[in-house]
């Protein structure tokens, strides 16, 4: 690649880091909708032995909102849980080899639960599923697992790509090869 293929890189990565706070900040806004929801609940039940219609199934989806609006922005600031004990014994080479091998893994992963999402959303679109207390399509609710793991997917497309375009910029390219081969081994 050439310095522009970086800079290029670079451009969509900002960009794609910025939906994520975005979609973070609408997961944030969701945590206090849900303290707030949660509480005048309690206190409606409590106090006046009238709970809020379909305030359970509200939480239930705006948790869905949090976990899937934040999962792009965890895998920006690397946030997400890894176990390292075994691989920091590795050397340097081996280590790239791996981590290349894992994101690739991530990303195919990811796709597919990107796909499988998407084939279930049309799924209820077609049944015309409605949540059972509020009677409201579940379609909008569940379309967020859709964008919130598309949103991941660039993520770790964006985290592939700069693997290897810092691999190819070093005179170890031939680790270039070496997470093909691992993925063809697991396949």
């Amino acid at each position: 690649m050439s310095k522009r293929d970086g800079s290029a890189l670079v451009r969509v990565r900002s960009g794609i880091e910025w939906l994520s706070k975005v979609a973070n900040a609408i997961a944030l806004v969701m945590v206090v909708l849900m303290m707030l929801l949660t509480v005048i609940d309690v206190l409606g039940r409590y106090l006046f032995s009238t709970p809020i219609i379909g305030g359970f199934e509200l939480t239930q989806f705006m948790m869905a909102m949090v976990v899937f609006f934040g999962l792009a922005y965890t895998q920006v600031k690397k946030g997400h849980v890894s176990v390292s004990f075994l691989v920091d014994k590795l050397s340097p080479r081996t280590r790239t080899a791996i981590g290349l091998a894992t994101t690739m893994f991530s990303l195919g992963l990811t796709a597919l639960m990107v796909r499988q999402s998407w084939l279930q959303a049309q799924a209820y679109i077609k049944s015309g599923t409605l949540t059972l207390v509020l009677e409201v399509p579940i379609v909008p609710f569940f379309s967020v697992a859709v964008f919130g793991l598309l949103f991941l997917g660039l993520v770790v497309l964006t985290d592939l790509l700069d693997g290897a375009r810092r691999i190819e910029n070093s005179r170890e390219r031939w680790l270039l090869l070496l997470p093909g081969c691992l993925l063809f081994l697991l396949v």
